[in-house]
């Protein structure tokens, strides 16, 4: 009886080791993975040409590193892996061509934790995605559930999955005023931030005159990390260098109030 206890501890230690030494290995290689991950995302954005070649590549890798730790307590039990290996890895070399090709034709939620998005009115990021409900975070911090059942059956923009993005401008300024500085100023604000793509370069366009008033419209591109707080610098720049000018400034609103006695 003694006996056979020592030897089912034995045995399990020695299960132990395996397991151990194999989620080791796993946890040790998945980190490496992970790093070198994200060091090529770094360089090969979300978006990019070969963003796609990326994800299956790693997540072959991925799995090769789950199959070499199997391989492994297989062969510290004993067991000839040498073919299973040889098969399990042109198996899974194979399904990576395979995932490559198919990817674009499967369908795919139009937008991934993390996104900005505009769903139903409803502005934020997105804070989880389960089998019924998309959990939408706004910037004032709160928590926007939202059934799948809507979700996908409303319109949805989705403003991280470009690398750019077009900054509006719009101000209005007096018919009497001089349009080609105004138009000049505009340009000048924009040239000035460096966050201001080059190509396509920035421009001003008249767009509307109406009751003696003319609106300028304002158009460039930036980064889509920068848009806020590039349209922020802008609007303040614009505003400031109309109120230094003198040929040119700001047409303000008369409204008039009516009051009615109840």
């Amino acid at each position: 009886m003694t006996e056979n206890i020592d030897t089912a501890l034995g045995s399990l230690e020695i299960y132990a080791k395996l397991i151990l030494s194999g989620l080791g290995f796993m946890l040790a290689a998945m980190v490496i993975v992970f790093v070198l991950y994200r060091a090529v995302s770094s360089f090969v954005k979300p978006t990019g040409k070969f963003a796609r070649m990326v994800r299956v590549a790693f997540g072959a890798i991925y799995v090769l590193i789950l199959l070499l730790a199997v391989s492994l307590a297989a062969e510290s039990l004993g067991y000839d892996v040498a073919s299973f290996t040889g098969i399990g890895i042109l198996l899974v070399i194979t399904g990576a061509v395979v995932v490559f090709f198919l990817i674009p034709f499967l369908p795919r939620v139009p937008f991934n934790v993390g996104d900005l998005v505009s769903i139903r009115g409803h502005m934020g990021n997105i804070e989880a995605i389960t089998s019924y409900q998309t959990v939408l975070r706004t910037f004032d911090g709160r928590l926007i559930y939202i059934p799948n059942v809507l979700t996908f059956s409303t319109d949805i923009e989705n403003y991280s999955t470009v690398p750019n993005r077009r900054v509006d401008v719009s101000i209005q300024i007096h018919a009497h005023d001089n349009l080609e500085a105004g138009r000049q100023l505009m340009l000048d604000a924009m040239l000035s931030d460096d966050r201001v793509r080059a190509d396509p370069a920035p421009s001003v366009f008249v767009t509307n005159i109406d009751k003696g008033l003319v609106t300028l419209q304002a158009y460039c591109w930036t980064t889509n990390a920068d848009w806020f707080p590039t349209r922020d610098a802008l609007i303040v720049d614009i505003t400031g260098r109309l109120q230094r000018a003198d040929d040119v400034e700001l047409a303000l609103y008369e409204v008039a109030v009516r009051n009615i006695d109840l």
